[in-house]
């Protein structure tokens, strides 16, 4: 699993984590759940320095991009929240 953090976050750069098959088999459970085909592939903000997360998930050939800045589903908030931790 790889993070980056650019600006205002608690950590910066590039963050790499060995997870188990265990957690890896629940991220993907998480994701297939959240359904995000369903979703817009961003969420705006009025706002030009507003924080953002940019979620991605690649199954088979499929990719899905969300880029969350403003108001955006809970399904969403949720998964950010769980990635984060």
């Amino acid at each position: 699993m790889t993070y980056e953090g650019i600006m205002f976050t608690e950590k910066t750069g590039i963050w790499r984590k060995q997870i188990s098959q265990k957690e890896l088999r629940l991220i993907f459970l998480k994701f297939e759940r959240a359904n995000l085909t369903q979703y817009a592939d961003n969420y705006p903000s009025d706002y030009t320095d507003m924080a953002s997360n940019i979620i991605s998930f690649k199954k088979g050939k499929n990719l899905k991009t969300i880029r969350l800045e403003g108001e955006h589903p809970q399904p969403l908030k949720d998964l950010s929240a769980y990635l984060d931790s």
